[in-house]
């Protein structure tokens, strides 16, 4: 049977895949992201070996066998740098993998445009309800329990699926006070799909801040410009009310009661401690007009 895909498309195909692992490599492989949510959860999630390929829609079972059939004494990490390219041919050429161009190249492209996940490019979570997308008649084979709402250069979204892990150490959300930290796989990419379908009665946040821990443990935090909150607020309160979402807001609302109340207790303080000054300055007064009167009786006095 003659492939489906001529050589000039695998081609254009593999050029996006290099790009992508290329940005992948520099920006998430062996990063620790944390995404703090509006609604009180914060998602955690970090890119492995081989996530892209699962990311891109490629089958990682066919790409690892594949890998190891050139040489299975290397270690799986080499293996992928050195033949990553000439084992997704192969497979495109032999019909082993799901790959459509069109696909791919759309997902490629989407991720080709992170630069990790900033204030530029990440506007909200979707916390998803699969009962609530079948009714709405969603036909989809696969679908994720959170969503990451991502912008590309181009300012079209797509979206980052996310699982929640499923082990021992992790069969429930790990809850510090009214927050939930909760530990998460990175899915899938989407950029393309039925946005009343995804967006429908379906439950969003928005972003506060970005946290990211290297491989050497080092952390380094992101917080939303008040702009950036505000346009990212202002957008998901405009979608919430087209798609009829429910837009959780209540870590966000917590938070800046508990900054207004601060503002307001040191406002208190500081009224208070101007009304000392006031006093104290009135009794400065009464003392030096008193110390006048003594100086101008004495004064008198020695004249007399």
């Amino acid at each position: 049977m003659k492939n489906i895909y001529d050589e000039k498309e695998i081609k254009e195909s593999l050029n996006y895949f290099e790009l992508a692992r290329k940005n992948y490599n520099y920006y998430f492989d062996s990063n620790n992201f944390f995404i703090k949510c509006s609604d009180c959860k914060t998602l955690s999630f970090y890119f492995k070996d081989l996530n892209l390929y699962s990311l891109l829609g490629i089958s990682n079972k066919e790409l690892l066998k594949e890998l190891y059939s050139y040489d299975d004494t290397s270690d799986l990490k080499e293996l992928e740098e050195i033949h990553h390219r000439k084992a997704l041919y192969n497979l495109i050429k032999e019909e082993k993998i799901n790959f459509r161009s069109y696909s791919f190249n759309h997902k490629a492209s989407a991720l080709n445009d992170i630069r990790g996940f900033t204030i530029d490019n990440l506007v909200g979570v979707i916390e998803f309800s699969k009962p609530i997308f079948h009714l709405t008649g969603g036909d989809l084979n696969f679908t994720n329990d959170f969503y990451l709402l991502m912008l590309d250069r181009n300012q079209n979204l797509f979206l980052l699926g996310l699982d929640k892990t499923q082990n021992k150490n992790n069969n429930k959300e790990n809850k510090i006070g009214l927050e939930s930290h909760i530990l998460c796989r990175l899915k899938a990419t989407i950029t393309s799909f039925n946005f009343n379908e995804m967006f429908n009665n379906q439950k969003v946040s928005f972003v506060t801040s970005v946290s990211c821990k290297n491989s050497l443990g080092e952390i380094y935090e992101t917080n939303m410009h008040p702009d950036v909150l505000d346009k990212n607020k202002n957008r998901l309160k405009q979608m919430a009310d087209f798609f009829g979402m429910h837009y959780d807001t209540s870590n966000y609302c917590s938070y800046l009661q508990t900054e207004r109340n601060i503002s307001n207790a040191k406002i208190k303080e500081l009224e208070k401690e101007k009304q000392e000054l006031i006093k104290e300055n009135e009794e400065l007064k009464t003392v030096i007009e008193h110390s006048k009167t003594k100086v101008k009786k004495l004064f008198k006095s020695i004249i007399e």
